[in-house]
């Protein structure tokens, strides 16, 4: 089963700075303090099939994960597939201007467990949704300073 987040977060960075920032999902360790490392696993401009690997803390376990621009529309949207031992997430991050500056970030995501990590979905549900919280807060936070 699939576990649906949506947060809409608003900053005062400009719509471009934004999406270039959060696309490169490297800047991840910068705001969403459940990553305790990110780096991009290629080079050239970031687009379709960019890959970046990820440290996850959930708990007192870390998780190793690849995850994948599977989209990319600069400067309004990007999509990203990520996978790990027992953890598959799409994230699809919109942005939009907003009327007198800054942009509209709405962060939706589909977070599943695999394996017999699936049985233990129902029950950390909240821990998810507070997981998500922090990091759109960290997430707007790093943009407000840019």
């Amino acid at each position: 089963m699939t576990h649906r987040v949506i947060r809409t977060i608003e900053t005062t960075c400009a719509q471009e700075a934004a999406f270039d920032f959060v696309a490169d999902f490297s800047t991840t360790e910068a705001w969403d303090p459940g990553i305790t490392s990110a780096k991009r696993l290629d080079d050239g401009p970031i687009g379709p099939g960019s890959r970046f690997e990820l440290v996850s803390r959930f708990g007192s376990t870390e998780q190793t994960l690849i995850y994948e621009v599977t989209d990319y529309d600069r400067p309004r949207s990007i999509t990203l597939v990520g996978d790990g031992g027992n953890f598959h997430g799409v994230d699809v991050i919109s942005f939009s201007p907003r009327d007198g500056g800054g942009t509209a970030i709405t962060y939706e995501a589909g977070l599943s467990l695999k394996g017999l990590a699936r049985l233990a979905e129902p029950f950390i549900r909240g821990k998810l949704d507070t997981m998500s919280d922090r990091a759109v807060a960290g997430m707007k936070a790093e943009l407000d300073r840019r």
